[in-house]
């Protein structure tokens, strides 16, 4: 179980369950923070492993929104970035399939990132994983905390292998 992110003001970096983030209330996010001074020296991730046996991957979609973390009472411009991977052997390589960079407090960011093609090296695979992977910068920044991201509504679509097999007679006549 994750630790409950209240809302903003929360310093410590880590995955967390988000309350009433996205897109409404009674919703229950995933929230990440990663801290930190310097860009690109900490970070926090979720895994989603994914089983695509007897079917083709399809797409990936998500909706994701920036939670202000004002620790400091403003001038936070310190920059957070999330990367979404695939990789068709639980861990060992990684395809960057989407991202969202630089993303920074008191810049409200809120958006859906729909239909992104899942690698074919996933297709009737078994030992896939899609990993959100938040880090605190990519560049800029010098004041103040870092952002989290909620990440809700994650929909993966697959498809069957094998076409559809036509009727081998024809419809009957129903009569009520």
């Amino acid at each position: 179980q994750f630790p409950t992110a209240p809302g903003a003001n929360v310093a410590s970096g880590g995955v967390q369950k988000g309350t009433d983030q996205l897109p409404a209330p009674g919703t229950q996010s995933i929230v990440l923070l990663s801290t930190g001074t310097t860009n690109n020296t900490t970070s926090a991730a979720i895994d989603l492993w994914t089983d695509f046996t007897g079917v083709n991957a399809g797409t990936l979609s998500f909706d994701y929104a920036t939670i202000q973390n004002n620790l400091t009472g403003g001038g936070d411009n310190r920059p957070g970035s999330l990367r979404v991977y695939g990789s068709p052997d639980r861990g060992a390589t990684f395809t960057e399939l989407t991202n969202v960079l630089n993303f920074t407090n008191n810049l409200v960011l809120a958006g859906s990132k729909a239909n992104i093609p899942l690698p074919a090296t996933f297709n009737n695979n078994a030992n896939t994983l899609i990993r959100f992977y938040y880090y605190n910068g990519e560049t800029g920044g010098t004041n103040g905390s870092r952002p989290k991201i909620a990440i809700d509504n994650v929909v993966i679509t697959a498809v069957a292998t094998t076409p559809c097999v036509a009727p081998t007679s024809p419809a009957t006549n129903l009569t009520f």
